[in-house]
């Protein structure tokens, strides 16, 4: 059986692994320097009206999100998918503000009617499709995100035996210096370390990490993190690259 790629060749193999439609397609230059261009292709993402209702009530919750720490996006994410007992990517719109108040976003009766019309796939159901509203939040994905979140899983790859990443290996080598809130000094590094090593749910029964969880982590770390240059630093001080 192919036992896959050699540490050798890790990178050559994670060039080929995929980034998902959004880690790219932008000039990250002017990602990084263009303010402009930034908002410009946020709306795009969004095809919304800047002026309209929807549009004001995302602008005024997402900034609320990751505001709240670097981990709460994907906490709320796992929530929205705990209370999706039926894997249909939608939960009821009251479930949802249940979510959202987990973080003291407290949403008005008008908000939830915005939303729902905003999120919903069924013009007769109460359900909104929380995960449109989690791609709504990503910010434009310059390629540098995708390639630096690459070249971290090829370090981890290229010291772990067998080029097989395991749990072990994240907690021996992630940095909790990178945390945001290590360096304002709200959380200390051994919480930080607690509560990065509790992000990670390993389907692997051997404590495998593979490059889906990994990117999946990092999809919802970049959707705390808005400047690029941001993430950027965060990862590559995380993984000393």
């Amino acid at each position: 059986p192919d036992d896959g790629p050699s540490v050798r060749d890790a990178r050559t193999y994670l060039a080929g692994l995929d980034i998902p439609k959004g880690w790219g397609h932008i000039d990250p230059r002017e990602l990084l320097t263009n303010a402009d261009k930034r908002g410009e292709h946020f709306l795009t993402v969004m095809d919304l009206d800047p002026t309209s209702s929807a549009c004001k009530t995302l602008h005024r919750i997402f900034p609320l999100i990751r505001n709240a720490g670097m981990h709460k996006t994907r906490k709320l994410r796992q929530m929205c998918m705990q209370a999706d007992t039926h894997d249909s990517g939608t939960i009821a719109i009251r479930s949802f503000a249940g979510v959202l108040s987990w973080i003291a976003i407290r949403l008005k009766q008008e908000e939830m009617d915005i939303l729902l019309e905003l999120l919903r796939v069924d013009p007769h159901s109460d359900h909104v499709d929380y995960r449109r509203f989690f791609s709504l939040m990503a910010p434009p994905m310059a390629e540098i995100r995708g390639d630096v979140v690459r070249d971290a899983y090829a370090k981890l790859r290229a010291g772990a035996p067998g080029g097989l990443v395991e749990a072990a290996d994240l907690q021996r080598h992630w940095r909790p210096r990178c945390h945001p809130e290590v360096q304002r000094g709200i959380l200390s590094e051994g919480e930080a370390m607690d509560e990065f090593l509790r992000q990670w749910d390993i389907a692997d029964a051997d404590g495998r990490v593979s490059w889906e969880e990994f990117l999946d982590y990092y999809q919802d770390i970049s959707m705390a993190v808005e400047q690029t240059e941001v993430f950027v630093e965060i990862v590559r001080h995380g993984w000393s690259l």
